[in-house]
């Protein structure tokens, strides 16, 4: 059966084969994960090819989807077949017209596996903002806003948010100080300001709560579930309803260079901020909103199906550690160099681009999540823009399972 105990004997940075998660290494269930160069963690399950990613909270272990089992066994190597055959974006845009055009915008709610469809939050650049009065806190008397704690704005955009003087009215006034609708400076990029619109009698704390909420489905949920319902008919009681961690936890942040947008955890905890600080992967999920499960009773209770996608934090831990170009903010170190870097290559290299469900960054109408990306690369993906998939399961603790691990014989169930 399945072996946890046969430790890495890589002692290099790549630390090739199963290693344990420092901080849940005393748990009752310690998390051990599979790194780099590996070839007994191929597992047969419904007729697929899966390759076991880590143990689970519960004792169970979490798998990614690595294609269709064919007479040889399973694929091995760097494979379009190791992806589903439908790819998606995670997020459709949306039509918004406004100023007399018609444009697409991505919301900040977009970075959810699931959000609020219920309200919309978009941004919008404003070439006259160098011109308003801005707050720092606003009220609302159930029919409009008052600005409170204002300031004439003297520029440049590139530092203005220091003093968090944010809320802002945009109508014809531009030394207006009340009005029935009110925007928060939001993102800047080379100097051009973007406003997010709010709710009625919303301040930015209520608008970035229910931006998580989970009421309708994203686009790449849709697939992946699509594709469970169809595919996964057999031995289901043996799956495990693990929580699967979308991270929405964000903060503003100036890169000190002339740019401003929300930052998610996922960012700040793997390739950013602080250069001077190594990657912390994290296998726990802070928040329960985020925390996407089948039952109640261990997470949000939001998904249909035991199904959905990796975070960055365990592509780092299997090795997936060599940045590309991240948009913001342009460091030029890497975080992932040294412990986390894996040197050649590593089992979830598929050769191509597959989300992961943590977000990285939203600024200037767009939201960005990490991907899995080609050789040890991490990368950002627009929300809109098309990746491949790649579904993740998890087996129940004590799951009886027979085979070698190996890609001529992977484990099954008995």
């Amino acid at each position: 059966g399945l072996d946890f105990n046969e430790r890495a004997s890589d002692t290099t940075i790549s630390r090739n084969g199963v290693n344990t998660v420092e901080a849940h290494k005393n748990d009752e269930f310690p998390v051990h994960y599979f790194r780099g160069s590996v070839a007994n963690n191929y597992m047969e399950y419904n007729g697929f090819c899966w390759r076991i990613v880590r143990t689970a909270e519960k004792g169970g272990v979490k798998m990614i989807y690595a294609g269709a089992k064919n007479s040889d066994g399973c694929t091995d190597g760097v494979s379009e077949d190791m992806v589903l055959d439908s790819s998606s974006n995670y997020q459709d845009a949306y039509s918004l017209h406004l100023n007399d055009e018609d444009m697409l915008r991505y919301e900040m709610a977009h970075v959810g596996y699931m959000f609020d469809g219920e309200e919309t939050y978009y941004e919008i650049y404003d070439d006259k903002l160098y011109r308003r009065v801005f707050a720092k806190d606003v009220s609302w008397d159930g029919e409009k806003y008052t600005l409170v704690d204002t300031t004439d704005f003297q520029g440049p955009f590139s530092s203005y948010h220091i003093n968090n003087y944010n809320y802002v009215c945009l109508g014809d006034d531009v030394t207006a100080t009340e009005c029935d609708e009110i925007y928060y400076y939001s993102s800047n990029y080379n100097n051009m300001p973007y406003v997010l619109h709010l709710g009625k009698g919303d301040k930015i704390g209520d608008a970035l709560a229910k931006m998580k909420r989970n009421t309708k489905d994203s686009s790449i949920k849709k697939v992946v579930d699509n594709w469970f319902a169809h595919n996964i008919t057999e031995q289901t009681d043996a799956l495990e309803d693990v929580i699967y961690c979308n991270d929405r936890n964000v903060k503003q942040v100036y890169d000190g260079a002339g740019s401003l947008a929300w930052v998610y955890d996922g960012y700040s905890r793997t390739i950013g901020l602080d250069n001077n600080k190594q990657a912390t992967p994290s296998v726990d999920c802070s928040s329960v909103n985020d925390s996407f499960t089948v039952s109640s009773e261990n997470g949000n209770g939001d998904l249909t199906y035991p199904v959905a996608l990796l975070t960055v934090d365990e592509l780092i831990l299997a090795g997936n550690c060599e940045e590309s170009t991240i948009l913001f903010p342009t460091y030029s170190n890497n975080r992932c160099s040294g412990y986390y870097g894996v040197t050649g290559t590593h089992y979830l290299d598929s050769g191509l681009s597959y989300f992961t469900m943590t977000p990285l960054i939203a600024y200037t109408n767009n939201s960005y999540m990490f991907q899995g990306y080609k050789t040890n690369i991490i990368s950002e993906r627009p929300a809109g823009s098309v990746s491949d998939v790649r579904p993740v399961l998890a087996l129940k603790y004590n799951t009886e399972v027979e085979g070698a691990g190996t890609k001529t014989d992977p484990y099954r169930i008995k």
